[in-house]
């Protein structure tokens, strides 16, 4: 089954299309993709894990939840850190 990505990368047209942006096009695109990236983090898999936590007793996945938050917060302010 061929899907339309595949069809685009074997054409060559994205890559074409990829080529024929300009640095600041480029640049807001993978902004965009990063702030995208990051909102389906937290709105869709840390909200999903939160809930198996809070509907189970078990207080390994309660860990487990507050570890990775802990983790991704620490990691998504120091990779912004400028000092």
């Amino acid at each position: 089954m061929t899907t339309a990505a595949s069809l685009l990368l074997a054409d060559g047209t994205l890559t074409e299309w990829w080529d024929g942006t300009g640095p600041l096009e480029k640049t807001l695109l993978i902004l965009a993709g990063g702030v995208l990236v990051h909102l389906f983090f937290r709105a869709i898999i840390l909200r999903g894990l939160n809930k198996i936590a809070r509907a189970t007793e078990n207080d390994l996945d309660d860990r487990l939840v507050h570890f990775i938050r802990r983790f991704y917060a620490d990691k998504a302010l120091h990779s912004c850190d400028l000092t």
